[in-house]
C-alpha cells in the first residue's frame, strides 16, 4: 500500500480532500481509478492511503528498463485495451459517480501522465488513473456537458499547471468555462503518446516530443496546439504530421501497425488506421463545443481495440523474470 501526504490548509489541500472522500464513498466505482482504502487526518496533514503502484505512465513510457514489456508479443494489443479502459475511466468520472441519494460529475483538470500510475509490471500492466487535487466536482446537472467555470477553481489557488496535454481553452485569455472536454483534449493527446512508444519504439516518442517543441514558435513551451500569427489556436504541426502518418501506406508506423495483425491484413489495418485518426481528431477539435465527449471517444476506441482484437495473431505468452516468451503462433 501508498500513503500519501497532503496539507489540508489551503484550498487545493482541502478540495482533493473533498474529492478523494466523494471517490471512496461512491456506490459506484471503476477498476481503472486507484482504489482509496482509508483517509485520515492528522494535525494539518491529510493521509490517503491506496493501493501501491509500480510507476507513473511517463516513467513506463520512456524508462528502458520496460523495454522488454513493450517488445512483447501483442503488446500493442495490451497498449489498445489499457487505453481504452482509460476512457472508460474518464467517462465514469464525467457522468457516473454516485452518492445515494445524488449524482456527480468530477471534470479531472489535470489530466497527464504523471497522474496515470501503471500497476502490475512484473506480471501484465494495468493503467489507473490518481491525483484529483484540482478537479472540480459538481452535481449532474441536466446537461452532461455543462461547462465547469474555471474562475471558481482559480479563486482557491488550485490553477492548472502548465503542461504539454493542456487544452487550448485552458489557457484562453481571462479564466472562461472549462469542461469535460479539456481532459478528452488531455486524453487524447496521451494516447498519441502510448501508440507511439507501443508502435514505433521508445527513441521515436523522444523524436516525437523534440518535434513538438521545435514546430513551437515559443521553444521552451510544448503544446499538442500552436496559436497563429492571429492568436487562433492550431495542431501543432508535429502532431498534425503525425496525425497523417496514420494514413500513408509507406509509413513506418502503418508498416509497423499492420505487422502487428495476421499476414494478409494490410487492407484492414489501413481501415482501423483511418478510424483512429478521425477518432483522435475528432478529440482534438480546437473548438471545445466539436470536440467529442468522453462517452462517445471511450465507444469508438472500443471499436477499434475490437478491430485489432480480430486480426492479431493467435500469439500465447507468459512473463517470467521480467522477460515474456512466445508459447506458439499458430496462423489462421
Amino acid at each position: 500500500m501508498a500513503r500519501k501526504e497532503i496539507f489540508v490548509g489551503d484550498g487545493v489541500g482541502k478540495r482533493e480532500a473533498a474529492n478523494v472522500e466523494l471517490l471512496r464513498t461512491s456506490i459506484t466505482k471503476h477498476d481503472h481509478i486507484l482504489p482509496i482504502y482509508a483517509v485520515y487526518t492528522y494535525k494539518d496533514t491529510l493521509n490517503i492511503i491506496s493501493e501501491l503502484a509500480d510507476d507513473d505512465l511517463e516513467v513506463f513510457l520512456t524508462g528502458d528498463h520496460y523495454d522488454a514489456i513493450f517488445n512483447a508479443p501483442q503488446c500493442l494489443a495490451k497498449l489498445l485495451s489499457e487505453t481504452c479502459n482509460l476512457a472508460h475511466a474518464l467517462a465514469f468520472l464525467h457522468e457516473r459517480l454516485r452518492e445515494t441519494d445524488k449524482n456527480h460529475i468530477l471534470c479531472h483538470m489535470d489530466f497527464h501522465t504523471r497522474n496515470i500510475l501503471v500497476k502490475d509490471t512484473a506480471k501484465d500492466f494495468k493503467f489507473v488513473i490518481s491525483d484529483f487535487g484540482l478537479s472540480k466536482v459538481q452535481r449532474d446537472p441536466r446537461d452532461r456537458q455543462t461547462p465547469l467555470n474555471l474562475q471558481e477553481v482559480t479563486k482557491t489557488n488550485a490553477r492548472r499547471r502548465p503542461g504539454t496535454f493542456l487544452a487550448p481553452e485552458v489557457r484562453t485569455g481571462p479564466p472562461s468555462p472549462v469542461g469535460r472536454k479539456s481532459d478528452v483534449w488531455s486524453l487524447a493527446c496521451i494516447v498519441i503518446r502510448i501508440l507511439t512508444r507501443g508502435v514505433l519504439g521508445r527513441e521515436a516518442l523522444n523524436e516525437f516530443d523534440q518535434c513538438r517543441v521545435d514546430a513551437s514558435k515559443n521553444k521552451s513551451k510544448d503544446y499538442f496546439y500552436s496559436r497563429t500569427p492571429e492568436g487562433d489556436c492550431v495542431i501543432n504541426e508535429a502532431v498534425e504530421t503525425w496525425l497523417s502518418s496514420l494514413l500513408s501506406k509507406s509509413g513506418q508506423f502503418v508498416r509497423n501497425f499492420a505487422s502487428e495483425l495476421r499476414p494478409g491484413s494490410d487492407d484492414d489495418a489501413t481501415t482501423i488506421l483511418e478510424n483512429l485518426s478521425m477518432t483522435l481528431r475528432d478529440a482534438l477539435s480546437v473548438v471545445e463545443e466539436c470536440r467529442i465527449d468522453a462517452s462517445e471517444f471511450s465507444s469508438r476506441l472500443d471499436r477499434i481495440r475490437g478491430q485489432v482484437a480480430q486480426l492479431r495473431p493467435k500469439t500465447r505468452y507468459v512473463l517470467s523474470d521480467s522477460y515474456r516468451h512466445k508459447l506458439c503462433y499458430i496462423e489462421t
